[in-house]
This record gives structure tokens, C-alpha cells and sequence, in this order.
């Protein structure tokens, strides 16, 4: 049996799944509390009153989809993006600029050791770790 999307019907409900499953990494990303991000004094607010259209949860969900998907470079990440179904999913009102995703990966530098500390975590208390006697292959 062929895994190409070609040997499968051409119909809306078959695009519809091929489309959605693009976007794997949401589901991935979903159970994880992100919330912290705001806690720390490099997200804080512009001293000069500007507001932020987005966010460092939904702007981090962004990046690491793009990580995820091998996409690094700023245009190209821009234009994942740009996706909507991306986009809608990583938590954006609307897809953020290539200046947004600069400053943000500029400023999350120097604090992804701590949040990546946070996220092991985060991960260690939501999946449960099988002991040694409770399966017999264990090794």
C-alpha cells in the first residue's frame, strides 16, 4: 500500500485530513502551559507603552512549529506562517511579521535554557514513567 496522498481519492475530505495533519505539531504543542513565558522580565511590556500584538506563548508554539518543520531562516518562517491553519492553531489573531519573530527568538536567547528547564518539568508531571517492574521487557 502506497503512503502518497496521490494513490488516494481526489476529494474535499481527504485535503481537508491531508491539511490538518500538517499542522502536527499543535497537537503537540497543546497540553504544554506556556503561560510562564510572560513571567519573565525580557517579555515584559515596552518601557515606551507599545503593546504587544502577540504574545511569547503563541510566538514560541510558532517558532518551534517552524524548528519542527526544519524552517529557520526569518522569511521562511515567516511564510509557514502565514498558513493560516498554522497560525489559527499556534494561538496568533493574525500570522506575525518577520520583525515580530526577530525580536522574539532575540529575546527569547537569553532565557531558553531556563524555559526549556521548565518545559522538562512541565513534561515530567503530565507523562508517567513506567518503572522497571511494571513490564516484563524492560531494559
Amino acid at each position: 500500500m502506497s503512503s502518497s496522498k496521490t494513490a488516494l481519492p481526489d476529494n474535499d475530505t481527504v485535503a481537508q485530513v491531508f491539511k490538518a495533519l500538517e499542522t502536527e505539531t499543535t497537537a503537540l504543542l497543546e497540553p504544554l502551559d506556556l503561560s510562564f513565558l510572560t513571567d519573565y522580565p525580557v517579555f515584559a511590556p515596552d518601557s515606551r507603552g507599545r503593546t504587544r500584538i502577540h504574545e511569547p506563548p503563541e510566538l514560541l508554539k510558532g517558532v518551534l512549529h517552524c524548528f519542527y518543520r526544519d524552517i529557520y531562516g526569518l522569511r521562511p518562517m515567516e511564510r509557514e506562517l502565514r498558513n493560516e491553519d498554522v497560525w489559527r492553531q499556534c494561538g496568533f489573531e493574525q500570522p506575525p511579521s518577520r520583525w515580530t519573530l526577530d525580536r522574539f527568538i532575540t529575546d527569547f536567547a537569553l532565557v531558553a535554557e531556563e524555559v526549556f528547564i521548565e518545559l522538562v518539568h512541565e513534561l515530567a508531571e503530565q507523562v508517567p514513567v513506567p518503572h522497571k517492574s511494571a513490564s516484563p521487557n524492560w531494559r
